[in-house]
């Protein structure tokens, strides 16, 4: 598993362990206690705007490389630019 898909899979656990945490602590009393549920809840949302970001940026990066690949790509067909470089 790449760093990017573990850091994904990370945020999204995170994500739904705070939910479930605002949920369980819904009933809990005091104005310290609904701010940091404010803040947690802000977290969350701005959390999963990047998740989504994240995957679409992943899968345009794939898209990319795929069309490269197919195309030919920057270094041409099975990599015959590097004959500039070889001696």
């Amino acid at each position: 598993m790449s760093a990017t898909n573990r850091l994904a899979s990370d945020l999204k656990r995170i994500v739904h362990d705070s939910e479930e945490l605002l949920h369980t602590t819904k009933d809990a009393m005091g104005d310290k206690a609904q701010a940091v549920r404010e803040r947690v809840a802000g977290a969350i949302d701005a959390t999963k705007r990047t998740d989504r970001d994240l995957e679409a940026k992943t899968i345009e990066g794939a898209k990319c490389g795929r069309r490269d690949r197919d195309q030919g790509g920057p270094v041409g067909r099975g990599g015959h630019g590097l004959r500039y470089f070889l001696p």
